[in-house]
């Protein structure tokens, strides 16, 4: 079965069909650099990014396995701009704060591979969310979970957003945009989640109360 048949499969199939066809794009995507290509160019990330956005449609089998492949794919540039211009990183946030280990943990680790891109795809990954959720999986329970958020948190960490944030220029709004979990004192919380960025960046202590210099 070709990717193209794949796709149409997460697409229409049956739950179980969905699981079966994401887990062989991602055994594609680990198939050398030809496979990986055809892979991209299928329409594979859209059609699976359409299925976490309804959620119920994917078991969380299905859901460890769409990380695992995001995670393999943005390995390579091509694979990062491939996951950017479908922008699932609200699902990405949401398979941190809930999904299973394994999940988290290919979540975090996609966000921070997309990061190191530059300023640009940091603040598209901190509109949803990510680092007040990658501050608390600092103390998941899972160690390679806490491993993954905290080198995401480093990857996030930029001093031009910082400066934005400081000037009070209104890109801190454009930063953050709260969800229903998202506490209301946004202002000073998230100024202290970004400074729990920084401090993590700068290899210092994690402290939730941590004062921006």
């Amino acid at each position: 079965m070709c990717s193209s048949d794949l796709v149409r499969l997460v697409d229409t199939g049956s739950i179980s069909g969905k699981a079966a066809a994401i887990g062989a794009l991602w055994n594609f995507a680990n198939m050398g650099d030809v496979v990986e290509a055809q892979l991209l160019n299928s329409g594979a990330i859209t059609a699976i990014v359409k299925q976490l956005e309804k959620d119920s449609f994917l078991t969380d089998n299905a859901k460890e396995e769409a990380a695992g492949l995001f995670w393999s794919i943005a390995a390579k540039p091509e694979g990062r701009e491939a996951i950017t211009v479908t922008a699932p990183f609200i699902y990405l946030v949401r398979l941190v704060q809930n999904g299973t280990d394994p999940a988290a943990e290919a979540a975090a680790g996609t966000m921070r591979l997309i990061a190191s891109d530059g300023d640009s795809q940091k603040a598209m990954i901190m509109k949803c969310g990510a680092v007040e959720v990658l501050t608390r999986a600092i103390n998941h329970r899972a160690e390679r979970v806490r491993e993954q958020a905290s080198s995401a948190l480093k990857a996030l960490w930029s001093p031009t957003l910082q400066n934005s944030m400081q000037e009070g220029n209104g890109a801190a709004g454009d930063l953050y945009v709260p969800s229903a979990d998202t506490p209301a004192a946004l202002g000073d919380y998230q100024r202290s989640m970004m400074a729990d960025a920084a401090q993590t960046a700068a290899g210092g202590p994690y402290s939730a109360n941590t004062p921006l210099a």
